[in-house]
């Protein structure tokens, strides 16, 4: 059997999901799946549908109905955003993609936390979509800090 090499993605994928306190096979072929979904998007290409459908690739049993329905609490003992108001949110992030840098993207992102599980994969996918490192997979700054 000759020797096996893993790819920098799939590399990334597992220290992310590891990260994320998320470490299973799904987990990992999930975020693997979605990443190469969106290897070929660019910011032109995130809008909403993508981004729920790279939800639902990552945490299927979670993300099935769309953006969560329930407050969220981080580590720090921030809330997130009101569930009430995420649609909103995602809609304005969406039409000013193009005005924000893809650190300031990311942090929005995660502070609206949209879904109910795998908002952290999610932003880091969309964040190496943003800065064109798709192929060389850069772990988002911690914002939560």
């Amino acid at each position: 059997m000759g020797d096996f090499k893993m790819s920098k993605v799939t590399e990334f994928c597992i220290a992310e999901c590891e990260r994320q306190n998320d470490l299973t096979t799904e987990a990992v072929a999930g975020m693997v799946e979605a990443w190469y979904y969106a290897m070929p998007m660019n910011e032109n290409n995130i809008n909403e549908v993508v981004i729920e459908i790279i939800a639902h690739m990552i945490k299927p049993e979670n993300n099935a109905k769309g953006y969560r329905n329930t407050p969220v609490i981080f580590s720090n003992g921030e809330s997130g955003l009101s569930y009430l108001i995420i649609g909103r949110a995602m809609e304005n992030l969406i039409d000013n993609i193009r005005y924000m840098t893809p650190l300031n993207f990311y942090k929005e992102f995660e502070l609206i936390h949209p879904f109910e599980d795998g908002n952290g994969r999610i932003g880091a996918i969309l964040y190496n979509v943003l800065t064109g490192t798709m192929g060389d997979p850069q772990i988002p700054p911690n914002i939560f800090d």
